[in-house]
């Protein structure tokens, strides 16, 4: 149940709503200190702080599995960061999701994953609940549920007492949400965040919304209307002069881990009625490579995570797509500019696989090496 100081969601997609712990907007209030930027997604989490007087730079954004998992035979629960820390083999792990398809749906792990991310921001959670909730898991016996490794980061975590400590009741929390959340889990999540982690403001905005205000800016910028075009001199934006087509409209294509939407944006507010969604994401491609790799190579249906990794660092997008398929044919394999080896990782030297060059095609660039070398010496 929602207490009555737990504001009901009332966000369109269209303007960011702001909300405080005594339910009334607060858009038009002075900004607070510190604000922690949260993009919730279904595989993993995006995350970072903006300090107070950060002069409008960028803050560091940092990602952490979206997930607790739990070791064989063990009753530690792993959390977030706190996986790929202490764990090697990643598929010997029972894992517990906080989404399902894109919407929230395991308050109790969501709850542990945004309070890891407090814990490595250096925020201190001032939870509303006195008894039990979530102090149960923030109290001194915290170190004995996740298990007697966690002294280790303990010893991390306090040589780094320089970082600067922020109260979460002092603090805004920016959400990045898909479209078209249900008001019922929106209101739970206004639970979690004001009553469990004791935030002072909750902004819940759409993540494609964000995107587009951040894009239109830069064409803004890279034509000089900006009343900030001078500091701006990022080069890797320095072609972008397409953005500014003076209508203030943006098409933003959001691929996830369980779903795509299209949203089209007008001055960075989506157009609601015009937003489409794809049951087609991230984890579909997983599967797929998974399937194909079994039936070729070796059985990797249990593997998913090696596979996603495989995924993740041999995929790229094609703007050629059917020149390089017709090239793909006539080939040779290990020849083509595009081949690649993905080497297994052993868990012994390795706990992540690696990429590496075909021989033919290490051959043939050690060839072109040498002629060039060759050539530059006769001249």
């Amino acid at each position: 149940p929602i207490s009555k100081e737990m504001p009901p969601a009332t966000g369109t997609g269209k303007s960011a709503t702001v909300t405080s712990k005594s339910g009334r907007d607060t858009t038009n209030d002075k900004p607070l200190p510190a604000c922690i930027v949260v993009d919730n997604g279904g595989w993993t989490v995006k995350y970072g702080l903006v300090p107070p007087h950060n002069n409008g730079r960028g803050s560091q954004m940092s990602t952490m599995y979206n997930a607790t998992a739990r070791p064989p035979h063990q009753l530690t629960v792993l959390t977030g960061d706190e996986i790929t820390k202490r764990m090697k083999n990643l598929g010997q792990l029972t894992w517990n999701n906080s989404m399902e398809r894109g919407m929230i749906c395991d308050g109790e792990t969501q709850l542990r994953v945004w309070a890891r991310t407090l814990e490595v921001l250096g925020v201190v959670p001032t939870p509303q609940i006195k008894e039990g909730g979530f102090l149960k898991l923030q109290g001194p016996s915290a170190a004995k549920r996740r298990g007697s490794a966690a002294s280790t980061d303990d010893a991390n975590t306090s040589s780094n007492a320089s970082i600067q400590k922020y109260s979460s009741s002092n603090c805004t929390f920016l959400l990045l949400e898909p479209p078209h959340v249900p008001s019922v889990i929106s209101e739970g999540v206004d639970c979690i965040l004001f009553r469990e982690l004791g935030v002072g403001r909750v902004a819940r905005v759409l993540g494609p919304c964000m995107a587009a205000m951040k894009y239109l800016s830069v064409g803004k910028r890279n034509t000089g209307s900006g009343s900030n075009s001078s500091s701006f001199d990022d080069a890797s934006t320095s072609k972008c002069e397409w953005l500014n087509d003076d209508t203030s409209c943006c098409c933003v294509i959001d691929s996830g881990y369980s779903f795509t939407h299209v949203v089209p944006t007008h001055r960075g507010g989506a157009m609601t009625k015009a937003i489409r969604r794809l049951d087609i994401g991230g984890k579909v491609l997983t599967n797929l490579l998974k399937e194909a790799v079994t039936y070729r190579q070796w059985n990797m249906m249990d593997e998913y995570h090696i596979v996603n990794d495989a995924k993740e660092q041999l995929s790229f997008v094609s703007d050629k797509f059917d020149s390089e398929m017709k090239q793909a044919h006539v080939t040779r394999k290990g020849l083509r500019w595009f081949d690649r080896e993905y080497l297994l990782p052993d868990f012994v030297s390795s706990s992540r696989g690696s990429v590496r060059l075909p021989a033919p095609l290490q051959r043939k660039r050690e060839m072109e090496e040498m002629e060039k070398t060759r050539l530059e010496l006769e001249r």
